[in-house]
């Protein structure tokens, strides 16, 4: 049987047709030829697959883009100027101010405030939720503040006890000359809490409420200043 491949001159003009066809490539430096070659769809021109991409060859597409890209954003940063400079100087937002975090007028809600309060207070479980009382404790020695409940008949001068060692704040009350004793003091009038009155005794009279902030502090006076004491 007889095989065209067997021929030599079917080699020849294979060899011939190829060779015709074969692709010039468009980078210089580059000279690998192909049998088709890829077309870059930005510049039109044919290279090989090795440098078929638009970085491989340099496309001046690239730079015109960078270009692009400048001038766009100078043509922003120019109209953001032009309006600022017509805008009212009270609508305008200055560079400084816009990192600034916005001051928050309004306080929290009573109710939300005792309800935090409660989530992270700390006690004597075995109290009955129905006798516990929600305070916010803070102590100007240690400059902290802490959520604890105590049952309601608990008097303020045991009271006192009781926050000061769970706040690890020495009591030197019992120790003569030895310095203001310490004492609890209304976080919002700053008058000392009376140490014969329990803490149902003071929300019957409304002096206490659930929530209430309390202060731990050392003094001679029976109202203290309450102005620096943070807000809950």
């Amino acid at each position: 049987m007889y095989c065209i491949k067997t021929n030599p001159l079917y080699w020849l003009t294979l060899n011939t047709v190829v060779s015709c066809r074969l692709v010039r490539i468009c980078f210089d430096g580059c000279s690998t030829a192909e049998l088709w070659g890829v077309v870059c769809p930005s510049c039109t021109n044919k290279f090989c697959l090795a440098h078929r991409h638009k970085s491989s060859h340099n496309c001046p597409s690239i730079a015109q883009s960078a270009a692009n890209k400048l001038e766009e954003q100078a043509r922003i940063k120019a109209f953001v100027s032009q309006t600022l400079s017509k805008m009212p100087a009270s609508n305008c937002t200055t560079p400084n101010t816009l990192n600034q975090p916005k001051a928050n007028s309004k306080k929290l809600n009573p109710a939300v405030s005792l309800i935090k309060l409660k989530m992270h207070a700390t006690g004597d479980t075995k109290i009955l939720p129905e006798n516990r009382v929600y305070l916010l404790c803070y102590s100007t020695e240690l400059r902290t503040s802490m959520g604890v409940f105590y049952h309601s008949n608990t008097v303020i001068g045991r009271l006192l006890d009781l926050v000061a060692s769970k706040a690890n704040v020495k009591n030197t009350n019992n120790i003569a000359s030895s310095g203001p004793p310490l004492g609890l003091f209304h976080g919002k009038t700053g008058n000392r809490l009376p140490n014969d009155k329990s803490l149902q005794d003071l929300l019957k009279s409304k002096v206490l409420s659930q929530g209430q902030c309390i202060v731990l502090d050392r003094s001679h006076e029976a109202c203290i200043d309450v102005s620096n004491i943070p807000e809950t």
